[in-house]
């Protein structure tokens, strides 16, 4: 390796340890923060797969979802973690911020590798480090899925940057980067639409060449098309566990356009820090007046117009930037997902934001008639007030994650999602503060069969024995209208029978519990209960154990 070269790659390499160190010097107080009762608990506390690095354990999870998803690589990942801390939290969370600044150091050489332009690439891969849509994939260990899979597809596009280095291809290298993608749409299947991405990198890498060392279309088009099939068999999977939205909206297309135009315009303004994180959005009003509707669709045919433009005017960094935003949303904003909208859905796709800010930043900074002084000062002092918005964004909403309990309530400042009151009620429950769960769930407007069991639960804590029976009457007849789980059926039956036999009437008490065995015969409580035991009745009988 020459001089220049050598100190060439010791810049790149100092960058990629600096963007890393920041990235950790921003998430390590998440160490320190709990479990929390959105799917931790299921993914984490009761996987029993995750308990035993073996084969068997192995096999369950390539073959079973969890929480009626698939996300296979993520559960190895726990498993790592429990082989090494137990269910200590401290060790989960160090993975997802270790796995965090790893992405920022990628980001930094693949954009490095993939503009030639060093300067642009520590920007956007700075912006990116600190961006505030991050929180929610770093802080909470369930979605960690979207942390691993970034991380993959990065190292599958270096791995090809790497093997069309030369006018012949790699073939190793390419193997490489095929496998590390197919193992990245086994982390989160979302990643699967970055398969299009990567004839975009074929047009960046055959510009500088004469035409006949560039690859062809065909080529270009067959080598896309081994990416997504890589990720098919994952996709095939997960849609066959996958809830899908059934509300009216989701049924009307034009109204599931609206809803969707409307989440653009959302993710929009978070990527500028305009809006705040939130754990849950409700979904917005709609309207389909002309004027309005248009508004409402415009960054749907806005954003692939701009690309176009790109592309036909050769404006690289702007295509790129936008092709990847783009390709990160296209499936949380085609698919009729049952969540609305998540701040975990803008973890990968964010990274094209910061690009084409990057690029803006950089076209206004490094004009080569000025020295090199006046560029560099001028490209800090245009990034630094970015870098500090988004940064304290992230610092000022990390806390929000450190326990249930704070999670929810911040869920609740702009939730109506009776989802909410549930949540946070389980964790007011859990330590025995009644009234304050009491206040949440009597002040709820959407309160499903979960909600109206925890209600039971306050009641028949207090030995408020009749209003207790009514609140599990209005669970039963919301389980109706909306199934819950079969376990969380058999909870509330359980705990029916439990406030029954209370109230002295022994055979629908009985009724109750066999009901609850009908939809999980390995209820223990209700099986108990049968059998002569005397019903409990304790704070958390039928709320699940504190993460």
């Amino acid at each position: 390796m020459s001089g220049g070269a050598a100190e060439g790659f010791a810049g790149r390499a100092a960058a990629a340890c600096a963007l890393a160190a920041v990235a950790l010097c921003l998430y390590a107080r998440t160490v320190g923060y709990e479990f929390l009762d959105w799917d931790d608990t299921a993914q984490v506390l009761e996987n029993p797969w995750i308990r035993s690095l073996s084969l068997e354990h192995l096999a369950a999870i390539f073959s079973r979802p969890v929480v009626d998803s698939y996300f296979p690589l993520q559960s190895i990942s726990f498993m790592l973690d429990y082989a090494i801390w137990g269910f200590d939290p401290r060790g989960y969370h160090l993975q997802s911020v270790l796995l965090n600044a790893a992405n920022g150091a990628l980001a930094f050489w693949v954009l490095a590798r993939l503009t030639r332009r060093p300067a642009l690439a520590f920007i956007a891969a700075l912006l990116w480090s600190v961006h505030h849509t991050h929180v929610e994939s770093v802080a909470w260990v369930s979605a960690r899925k979207e942390v691993l899979s970034t991380l993959l597809l990065l190292l599958s596009i270096g791995a090809y940057l790497c093997a069309r280095a030369s006018v012949r291809i790699d073939r190793r290298l390419y193997a490489a980067s095929v496998v590390l993608f197919g193992l990245g749409a086994a982390a989160k299947l979302t990643i699967g639409p970055y398969a299009l991405f990567f004839p975009l990198v074929d047009w960046i890498l055959d510009a500088p060449r004469a035409p006949e060392e560039r690859s062809s279309p065909r080529d270009s088009l067959a080598r896309a098309l081994l990416y997504a099939a890589v990720a098919l068999p994952f996709a095939a999977v997960n849609l066959s566990f996958q809830p899908i939205a059934d509300s009216a909206r989701s049924s009307d297309g034009f109204d599931y356009l609206l809803v969707r135009g409307q989440a653009a315009w959302r993710y929009g303004w978070l990527l500028f820090g305009a809006l705040p994180g939130q754990p849950l959005y409700d979904p917005p009003p709609i309207a389909r007046t002309a004027g309005v509707a248009a508004a409402t669709l415009l960054p749907l045919i806005a954003a692939p117009a701009a690309f176009a433009f790109a592309l036909r005017r050769r404006h690289t960094n702007a295509a790129l930037g936008l092709a990847w935003l783009m390709l990160g949303l296209s499936a949380p904003l085609a698919f009729p997902l049952t969540t609305y909208m998540a701040d975990r859905y803008l973890y990968a796709p964010s990274l094209g934001f910061c690009w084409l800010v990057a690029a803006g930043i950089a076209a206004l900074a490094f004009v080569p008639s000025r020295s090199p002084a006046w560029n560099a000062a001028t490209a800090a002092l245009s990034t630094a007030p970015l870098v500090i918005w988004f940064a304290l964004h992230t610092w000022n909403y990390t806390p929000a994650w450190r326990n249930s309990e704070s999670l929810w309530r911040r869920a609740a400042a702009s939730s109506t999602d009776g989802r909410v009151a549930t949540a946070l009620s389980a964790a007011l429950i859990r330590e025995a503060r009644l009234e304050e769960a009491e206040q949440v769930l009597t002040a709820a407007a959407n309160l499903g069969a979960n909600g109206y069991l925890h209600l039971a639960i306050v009641y028949l804590e207090q030995n408020r024995l009749e209003d207790a029976l009514g609140a599990t009457d209005r669970a039963v007849q919301a389980a109706r209208s909306s199934p819950p789980p079969p376990r969380d059926s058999a909870r509330l039956l359980w705990i029916r029978g439990v406030v029954l036999a209370k109230l002295d009437r022994p055979a629908d008490a009985e009724q109750a519990w066999k009901a609850a065995l009908v939809f999980d015969p390995d209820n223990a409580e209700a099986r108990a209960a049968l059998e002569g035991g005397q019903p409990e009745s304790g704070a958390g009988a039928a709320i699940k154990p504190a993460p």
